[in-house]
């Protein structure tokens, strides 16, 4: 295997682990637990932009959940503002 391949394969396991937090998040929002939502999306760090992103790509429900995140103050607006320019681009 490559660094390529390598590098490829990390970022397939970062999309897989967060596709399943935006899962849990999701459940979180449909329970309105902001405080809950709060701690894992502290934990994730840097990674928001990727869960943004990743949110964003999918739609629906995945949207939606970002939307709820951003209403309770959970991820900054600028997560969403970043991640338009991008695909504008």
């Amino acid at each position: 295997m490559n660094k390529h391949d390598d590098t490829k394969n990390k970022q397939n396991l970062v999309d897989a682990f967060l596709s399943g937090i935006l899962v849990a998040l999701q459940s979180i929002a449909l329970c309105d637990r902001a405080e809950v939502a709060t701690e894992i999306v502290a934990g994730i760090g840097d990674d928001i932009n990727r869960l943004v992103e990743i949110a964003k790509n999918e739609g629906g429900v995945d949207a939606e959940t970002i939307n709820w995140l951003v209403s309770n103050e959970i991820i900054d607006r600028r997560h969403l503002t970043k991640m338009t320019q991008q695909h504008s681009m």
